[in-house]
């Protein structure tokens, strides 16, 4: 049961013409937990969403981009024990495919048993010191699990992986063999004052994994 508080909102819904798609515009600010513990006081600074449906193929439903801005995130209190309080900066552009129109099933079981995907063509975070770019192609399973592959790169992920070590997120054994495998990946570009490691990363089925490191397992 989530709650929320909006500060300030504002929607704007372009309805299809001869000359444009299906659009929308959508602006939240000061959005906050309504509730002492509903997500433990999770709280967000400003969240733009922009969606616009695709030209369509005759026949076909047309797929929907859309671009997700959000800045100052603050995660519940219970996290913030070894993690960052705050994320800075979170940026998602991509496209929606596989929805339907017109069918019998919830738009979301239609959408995940036709095997619809959200590709996300270019994500950034910011929740320093861990930074990443990245892109991949996500979506849920029959038994509503999220499933996804990526590729990204990232800065600062070694002090991530000991962070959520500290906190009881991960094994010591997992974080452990991430450090020699995938250090030996690590790399300062030139003009850049930082290491970076450029990985493929996945998660199926309660398991996330860096190349073919495991990196968790809710089992």
């Amino acid at each position: 049961d989530i709650r929320l508080v909006v500060g300030q909102g504002e929607i704007t819904l372009h309805l299809p013409s001869k000359n444009d798609t299906l659009s929308l515009d959508a602006v939240f600010k000061n959005i906050q937990t309504a509730a002492p513990k509903s997500m433990e006081g999770f709280s967000v600074a400003d969240f733009s969403l922009t969606m616009r449906r695709d030209p369509a193929a005759e026949n076909t439903v047309p797929p929907v981009s859309f671009s997700v801005v959000s800045n100052n995130i603050r995660l519940p209190a219970y996290m913030t024990q070894h993690l960052p309080a705050q994320a800075e900066y979170i940026r998602l552009n991509g496209v929606i495919s596989g929805l339907a129109s017109g069918a019998e099933k919830s738009l979301l079981t239609n959408w995940t048993q036709s095997g619809g995907t959200a590709e996300i063509t270019q994500g950034e975070i910011i929740w320093k010191p861990f930074m990443a770019s990245f892109s991949g192609t996500f979506g849920f399973d029959n038994s509503f699990e999220m499933i996804g592959a990526s590729v990204a790169k990232v800065y600062g992920f070694f002090d991530l992986l000991d962070m959520l070590e500290k906190g009881g997120y991960m094994r010591s054994s997992h974080v452990s063999v991430a450090k020699v495998v995938l250090g030996e990946k690590l790399k300062k570009e030139p003009g850049e004052t930082q290491s970076s490691l450029t990985s493929p990363f996945s998660f199926q089925s309660g398991k996330v994994y860096a190349g073919p490191i495991l990196l968790y397992d809710e089992n």
